[in-house]
């Protein structure tokens, strides 16, 4: 993002995990926001949101999984759906718009 639009850009958070905090980077994944938007986790209810892909790990398994977690997003139990329905449900009700790439068609 900083090079498309030569944007000022910082690093807010670095996450890794303990037992790999001296490895290098296996995935980097950014969320890029308004500075006067975003405040918090939770104001991101209803905004819009892109994914690299669904089940990809940096742009939909990691950010899906801590937004679950801090029980952003909700899970509805409904056994006629597969689970890839689910989990598009529950972002669905979560995000206003959402990308996310995929072949959706056999």
């Amino acid at each position: 993002a900083r090079e498309l639009y030569d944007l000022d850009l910082r690093l807010a958070a670095e996450m890794r995990v303990k037992e790999r905090a001296s490895e290098p980077w296996r995935y980097q994944a950014v969320a890029v926001v308004r500075r006067n938007t975003i405040r918090s986790v939770a104001d991101m209810k209803g905004a819009k949101s892109c994914h690299t892909g669904y089940a990809r790990n940096t742009g939909w398994n990691i950010p899906f999984s801590h937004l679950l977690e801090m029980g952003q997003i909700q899970m509805q139990c409904d056994t006629s759906a597969t689970v890839v329905e689910h989990d598009i449900k529950a972002v669905n009700a979560y995000f206003g718009q959402a990308c996310i790439p995929g072949p959706w068609v056999p």
